[in-house]
């Protein structure tokens, strides 16, 4: 089971993992999102148009995936995640 926590930034959004959860497969999948890359999690496109870059940072079971854009909001990213299954990715 993996848990999140969503919260607005200056730069975006972060999104906090803990559980089970690992760093690998979330730079793996931010590396798809990145600019130029191909997204698997095809949950939300018009989100997907306000990212600028994901970073990652943590360790196994406790991962950020921090969010840039300017016009990000934490309710909108909320909303896309609770739309997708992203254990299925991870």
């Amino acid at each position: 089971m993996i848990h999140k926590n969503i919260t607005q930034t200056a730069e975006g959004v972060d999104i906090h993992l803990s559980g089970d959860v690992a760093k690998a497969k979330l730079e793996a999948m931010a590396s798809n999102c990145n600019s130029g890359g191909t997204c698997s999690c095809e949950c939300n496109s018009d989100l997907k148009d306000h990212i600028k870059h994901v970073d990652v940072s943590g360790e196994d079971g406790n991962v950020t995936l921090s969010l840039k854009g300017e016009t990000l909001e934490a309710s909108k990213v909320e909303e896309a995640m609770a739309e997708c299954d992203m254990e299925k990715h991870l």
